[in-house]
């Protein structure tokens, strides 16, 4: 209802949670990819010292890394119990590029924002490749096929 009032919307999940797995997070990108919001953070749940999570993950060995320059919200340094923080920073990837693709194969205007964004020059040439296959395949004597 929002997108038909012209209003941008966009869903925040946080991922790797205490009893996150595989079949949690594929439930997580359908849900997101139903809820189909213009766009997405998926951000990796990082336990911060003096928290109770943090305490309880320290306790279960669930912490990976003790060196604070990686405690970002892109890469996971916690397992679940049933994952372990390599697998949740993979299957985060994963999703993003998911939901990434999604949005580029039924959102045109993600797609012509994302093209827009590409390093200059390159939509031009994606756009006068399209426009020379085309031409080869409407076309094709003329260009000595």
């Amino acid at each position: 209802m929002t997108q038909e009032l012209g209003i941008a919307t966009t869903a925040h999940m946080m991922l790797g949670l205490p009893g996150e797995n595989w079949e949690t997070l594929k439930r997580s990108l359908d849900l997101l990819c139903e809820l189909n919001p213009n766009s997405a953070n998926l951000n990796i749940t990082t336990p911060y010292p003096g928290t109770k999570l943090f305490t309880m993950a320290s306790e279960q060995g669930w912490i990976s890394t003790y060196d604070w320059s990686k405690y970002t919200s892109y890469e996971a340094i916690m397992g679940t119990g049933e994952m372990s923080a390599d697998r949740i920073s993979q299957a985060a990837k994963k999703m993003r590029r998911k939901f990434h693709n999604f949005k580029l194969l039924n959102d045109p205007d993600y797609r012509k924002a994302y093209l827009r964004s590409l390093p200059g020059g390159t939509f031009n040439l994606f756009v006068s490749s399209l426009g020379r296959i085309t031409h080869k395949r409407l076309f094709p004597t003329w260009l000595g096929r």
